[in-house]
C-alpha cells in the first residue's frame, strides 16, 4: 500500500504547486452592528492526492474540528483529490469588542476602535481601521501543521514513504556567492546539496490571502484593492513582510436617538403640565 502511496504522489510532483496556502476571509456587519466572521484556509500538500493518507488524515483532522465546535464555531471541511484541504470556520452574531478577540491571524484589531461607532441624533457614523499581515497568518498556519503532523496517525503509519517525497527544490546563494539547493521532503527533513539547472527545480507557490467586508449601505471611504459593489469591498494580500493597512467609512440614518429625545419631551411635557395644574388645583385630566 504504501508503494502505491508513493507512486501516486511521485507521478504528480511536478504538476502541483508545493507548500501553497490560501488565506480567504470575509467580515459582515449588519444593520444591528452586529458581526459575523469567517475564514477559509486551503492548503495544498501533495501527500493528501492518495486516498490511503487522506482517509486517515481525515479521522486525524475531526480532532480540530470538535475543537472549534466546542468554542462554538461553525465547521466546514473539503478534502480534494488533487492535494487541497480547505477548512472554513465562522462565527455569527458578535458584538465589535468580541469579534476583535477572536480575530483570525494576521489581524490587529484592538477592541475599542476596530469598528468605532459615532452617533448623532440621526446618523451613525462607522469606522473599520485593521492591520493585516501575511506572513504571521503564514506563521500561525504552519505551527499549527507542525502539531497535527506530531500527533496525527497518518503521518505515522506513512512515515518511510514521506521520507522519500520530495515537496520543494529551491536555491539560495551565501555571502561568499556559493549556490546551493535545499531539497524538503513531506515529512519535513531538509538536505542540502549543489547547485541544479533551474528546470529541476520545484518552487514553492507564494502565499496569498483577501479580504472581503460587507457592509449594510455604501461606504462613503475606503481603500479597497477592488469594490464588488456598493454594499462589498475586497482587499488582497500578497506582500508576506508588509503589514496592510484596511480603511472604511460609511454612515447610515438612525431615528433611535431621535425617537428617544421625542419620547422624553413628551413625557417631561406631560409631567410639567401635571405638576402646573396640580399647583393650581383645577382637575388633572385623566384623574
Amino acid at each position: 500500500m504504501k508503494k502505491i502511496f508513493l507512486a501516486a504522489i511521485v507521478c504528480v510532483t511536478t504538476f502541483f504547486c508545493t507548500g501553497c496556502v490560501q488565506f480567504s476571509y470575509d467580515i459582515e456587519i449588519n444593520n444591528k452592528d452586529r458581526v459575523s466572521l469567517t475564514e477559509t484556509r486551503t492548503v495544498q500538500y501533495r501527500p493528501m492526492q492518495a486516498q490511503g493518507f487522506r482517509d486517515i488524515a481525515k479521522k486525524d483532522f475531526q480532532k480540530i474540528i470538535d475543537n472549534y465546535t466546542k468554542s462554538g464555531y461553525n465547521v466546514k471541511t473539503e478534502f480534494s483529490e488533487n492535494g487541497n484541504t480547505t477548512l472554513t470556520v465562522k462565527r455569527d452574531d458578535l458584538w465589535s469588542n468580541d469579534a476583535a478577540k477572536i480575530m483570525p491571524k494576521g489581524f490587529e484589531a484592538n477592541p475599542h476602535n476596530w469598528l468605532s461607532i459615532r452617533r448623532t441624533l440621526v446618523k451613525k457614523y462607522y469606522k473599520i481601521h485593521l492591520t493585516y499581515k501575511l506572513a504571521d497568518a503564514v506563521n500561525a498556519i504552519n505551527t499549527d501543521g507542525y502539531k497535527f503532523k506530531n500527533s496525527s496517525e497518518a503521518f505515522k503509519i506513512y512515515k518511510d514513504a514521506l521520507g522519500k517525497v520530495v515537496i520543494s527544490k529551491t536555491k539560495f546563494t551565501d555571502k561568499s556567492g556559493h549556490t546551493f539547493v535545499t531539497t524538503e521532503y513531506a515529512n519535513g527533513n531538509k538536505i542540502l546539496s549543489g547547485d541544479i539547472p533551474d528546470e529541476e527545480l520545484i518552487v514553492p507557490s507564494t502565499p496569498t490571502a483577501e479580504l472581503t467586508i460587507k457592509i449594510p449601505v455604501k461606504a462613503t471611504s475606503n481603500n479597497a484593492t477592488k469594490v464588488i459593489n456598493d454594499k462589498t469591498y475586497l482587499w488582497t494580500f500578497s506582500d508576506s513582510e508588509q503589514p496592510a493597512e484596511i480603511m472604511l467609512e460609511y454612515e447610515r440614518w438612525d431615528f433611535s436617538n431621535l425617537a428617544m429625545v421625542i419620547a422624553l419631551i413628551i413625557a417631561v411635557g406631560g409631567a410639567l403640565t401635571m405638576a402646573k395644574r396640580a399647583r393650581s388645583g383645577g382637575p388633572v385630566k385623566g384623574l
